[in-house]
């Protein structure tokens, strides 16, 4: 799902496979629920019907229902530099012993493989000076020792409710960036400027985002310095089952770039754990408690996509470091890649594909969804001063969206 939105004062345009989105932001919608997978984002497709197109009302006064706001500081660099360079991080007691434990790492060696290697190196060619693990496992424990800041996840407590306290298992936003950015190999494939392609036919073809008119909107937006690049974040989110008996399940958010080329990018290192969403526990979901519940989940997952994405709200930009230039980069969320289920909770309209209005992208109708000869003309794109109007005019029910505002609309 392409994003449309204002980011720190500058208008971006976007746009979407089949329409030109005039938009600003980084408007990344957030999904909203995750209770056991997808069938409870939004309780079954039978109970949202009835449950969310029924409850129309003041969500503020849920009982027992408390947001917490945490504070956070403002990023403004990310130091991608090799340890060598920026050495704050604890180091590998030899060069051999690093190496190693990226070859285990990046083919994903398990510990019998691993610890084969280590036997056959010191039968045959490991050298005195030369220190490497007693063990695979021994090298996986001396990583999980190093205390690497980017690396490290926050518990933030987001709600209490119903005397039940939840928390936000995250990461800076930012910091998953740079850890995405510290891979060399992902460096080298970046783009981050606007380049325009085209076929033998010399017609013009688009297919990754830099050669977007969007991607030159927004870099002529930024001015003419040719320092001042594009950052294009991309977040991902579904449901995951944990065990093959499907009892277990939660809601992981990932990360990935623009920047990067899609045939990189599809690489499973080339997007990084961003946060595990809190899920309200069932007990809450009482027959005379199923309107509060239902809306206290949309709160609380919309709540936690605020929270994670704040920092590139708050930011006028980046300086990227890197051991022969700086660049200065301005973030946008460009992507949020979901399911039905989370493009309905992302926009905030029903989950439901019998609903008056069930499309996620325009307003309309049921009725008309499946004309193939509907004029173009008249399709309406749910925009955030559309839906803001809908919203502020209590038409809500009609357009088939909730009556919350969304969080994303601060980037408009």
């Amino acid at each position: 799902m392409w994003l449309n939105g204002r980011l720190n004062g500058y208008d971006y345009n976007r746009c979407h496979p089949n329409c030109d989105i005039e938009s600003e932001e980084n408007n990344e919608n957030n999904f909203e629920e995750s209770d056991e997978c997808e069938s409870d984002i939004d309780e079954t497709i039978n109970e949202t019907i009835e449950a969310e197109e029924e409850f129309i009302f003041n969500f503020e006064n849920i009982p027992n229902f408390i947001l917490y706001n945490p504070e956070s500081d403002q990023t403004t660099v990310i130091d991608i530099r090799p340890i060598s360079v920026n050495c704050n991080t604890l180091q590998f007691p030899d060069t051999a012993y690093a190496e190693f434990m990226e070859l285990v790492l990046t083919h994903h060696l398990s510990n019998s493989a691993g610890n084969s290697v280590l036997k056959w190196f010191r039968k045959h060619y490991l050298r005195n000076d030369v220190i490497l693990p007693t063990n695979v496992k021994q090298g996986h424990n001396f990583i999980y020792s190093m205390n690497i800041e980017h690396l490290s996840y926050l518990k933030t407590k987001v709600l209490e409710y119903e005397d039940e306290e939840y928390y936000l298992y995250h990461r800076p936003i930012f910091d998953a960036v740079k850890e995405l950015l510290s891979n060399a190999d992902i460096l080298k494939h970046c783009k981050w400027e606007f380049i325009a392609e085209y076929n033998e036919q010399h017609e013009r073809i688009y297919g990754e985002q830099w050669t977007g008119l969007w991607w030159k909107r927004a870099q002529n937006s930024l001015g003419t310095t040719g320092f001042k690049k594009i950052l294009s974040i991309i977040l991902y989110s579904d449901a995951t089952t944990l065990d093959h008996l499907g009892k277990s399940s939660e809601h992981p958010v990932y990360l990935s770039l623009g920047n990067i080329p899609i045939w990189r990018r599809n690489k499973r290192d080339a997007k990084v754990l961003l946060g595990i969403l809190p899920k309200l526990k069932s007990h809450h979901n009482r027959k005379n408690n199923k309107a509060n519940f239902i809306s206290a989940k949309r709160i609380l997952y919309q709540h936690c996509f605020d929270i994670m994405t704040e920092p590139i709200f708050k930011s006028n930009g980046l300086d990227i470091k890197m051991n022969n230039q700086i660049i200065w980069a301005f973030p946008f969320l460009s992507e949020f890649i979901g399911d039905l289920p989370e493009d309905a909770a992302l926009t905030l309209t029903y989950n439901s594909s019998r609903c008056k209005r069930p499309c996620h992208i325009c307003i309309i109708t049921i009725n008309d969804l499946n004309n193939p000869n509907f004029p173009q003309s008249q399709i309406e794109l749910r925009t955030p001063y559309n839906m803001q109007f809908i919203l502020n005019e209590n038409y809500c029910h009609e357009y088939s969206i909730h009556p919350m505002r969304n969080i994303f609309w601060k980037f408009w």
